[in-house]
């Protein structure tokens, strides 16, 4: 098993591929995490651009579950991200985001995201339902 030091190392912000932000209280204790990775994506035969900064919400986890606190938190994360220079932000419909999506005026793409987890037996589940994250 991995120890919590191992696991909150994942977390921490790395430049180019991993954005976290934390929101604390008064007493400076940690309420609300976000955070999001880089995954760009190359243009083709465009004369100014090569590439698009693409974001992808990764884990958004506000105090008690609100849903106005996680609205909150995505409006920040959308702020965060035209700071740090993308130009899109995608958010799959894990961990309950799909709760707030549609008020943010995110809409629903094209595909469908899929994934295989060898060994292990998992019933049919809707997105929304699923509380992990496979970058």
């Amino acid at each position: 098993m991995f120890d919590e030091e191992e696991c909150a190392h994942w977390l921490l912000p790395r430049e180019n591929v991993f954005y976290s932000y934390v929101a604390t209280n008064d007493a400076g204790r940690v309420t609300d995490f976000l955070s999001y990775y880089e995954l760009n994506s190359h243009v083709l035969n465009h004369e100014k651009y090569n590439k698009i900064h693409i974001a992808y919400a990764s884990y958004c986890v506000a105090k008690g579950n609100e849903q106005l606190r996680l609205k909150q938190l995505f409006k920040d994360a959308l702020i965060m991200a035209k700071s740090d220079n993308f130009d899109v932000f995608n958010v799959t419909e894990v961990c309950q985001h799909k709760r707030v999506l549609e008020d943010l005026l995110f809409k629903v793409g094209d595909g469908k995201l899929h994934h295989y987890l060898y060994n292990w037996k998992v019933p049919a589940c809707e997105p929304e339902d699923i509380g992990i994250i496979l970058m």
